[in-house]
């Protein structure tokens, strides 16, 4: 869906999903949506990042993933 989806469109999915990022670290399927989201963020960082310093220590992990 983010590859297909409109400018708007993407900017408003990634805002939607940003604040439940801790959630989907819990399953496998929502890794894959982070990654690619990541993905995403990294080629267009128009958005910035998507973890921020609250969600993510020095290596990039989330707190609950420790």
């Amino acid at each position: 869906m983010i590859d297909v989806a409109e400018p708007v469109q993407r900017k408003v999915l990634l805002q939607k999903v940003r604040p439940h990022i801790q959630s989907l670290r819990k399953f496998t399927y929502g890794k894959h949506i982070i990654t690619k989201l990541e993905k995403y963020l990294s080629k267009n960082s128009d958005l910035g990042p998507l973890l921020t310093s609250s969600t993510s220590n020095t290596n990039g992990l989330s707190h609950y993933d420790n």
